[in-house]
């Protein structure tokens, strides 16, 4: 599992990811706003908890054989929050179900 924690720059990078260096790169947000830039699965974080988020994204992964890299993407900042998407990606790695998961917030 890779953090990527800061304020500004981290839908950048996960776009990069995704259409230059990993084409196969799955990226989803959990966010209150949609974010124009990223091809992804979004899920509004004003109708869903943390684990609602998580559960799909694991639940989405379980129907693929297998993709290299998975972006988690939020602006989350709450601690407890964190811990909860920590934990389903080292349970994503752990599975087999991707082999590199990245973790984005922000500075916590």
């Amino acid at each position: 599992m890779l953090k990527l924690i800061g304020e500004n720059g981290k839908s950048i990078i996960a776009e990069a990811l995704q259409e230059y260096e990993y084409s196969h790169a799955k990226v989803y947000v959990y966010e209150e706003y949609e974010i124009p830039s990223l091809n992804y699965y979004y899920v509004d974080a004003n109708q869903y908890s943390v684990k609602e988020f998580c559960d799909f994204v694991y639940n989405d992964l379980t129907e693929l054989e297998h993709t290299n890299m998975v972006v988690l993407y939020t602006n989350l900042s709450d601690s407890s929050a964190m811990e909860t998407m920590r934990r389903y990606a080292e349970l994503i790695e752990g599975e087999g179900l991707a082999s590199l998961v990245i973790v984005t917030s922000k500075k916590i």
